[in-house]
């Protein structure tokens, strides 16, 4: 492991802390939580993997990097290939951090129902 992707990593990890610390917030389970933040792991993973293979990539900052990788839709396809049901668990995290990243702290509400993914 690079320097590079250690520091990229704790950037990652800064920026995703508040959308953690958000979903606790919800009153959801702790095994709705655990799939949330074991999901926002494998986002950030997959954030450095590509990087990694697009090293014009490591130009962005790492706000740049989540918002190019979530959308209001789905997360990217992980490889190696996540079952089915998996991929759709990490895509509803993926649609959550979307909808966090682009609402005022004001108007963040838990009535989607993807926090009860």
């Amino acid at each position: 492991m690079e320097d590079r992707d250690v520091s990229l990593g704790e950037e990652i990890v800064a920026l995703l802390r508040p959308f953690l610390i958000h979903l606790l917030q919800q009153n959801m389970t702790r095994r709705t939580f655990c799939r949330h933040r074991d999901n926002v792991w494998l986002l950030g993973g997959e954030i450095i993997r590509e990087v990694n293979f697009v090293p014009e990539l490591r130009r962005c900052s790492a706000l740049e990097l989540v918002r190019e990788t979530v959308c209001d839709v789905d997360g990217p396809l992980i490889s190696p290939a996540l079952q089915e049901r998996e991929q759709q668990s990490f895509d509803a995290t993926c649609r959550l951090l979307h909808r966090f990243l682009e609402n005022p702290a004001g108007e963040r509400e838990a009535t989607s129902p993807d926090y009860a993914s």
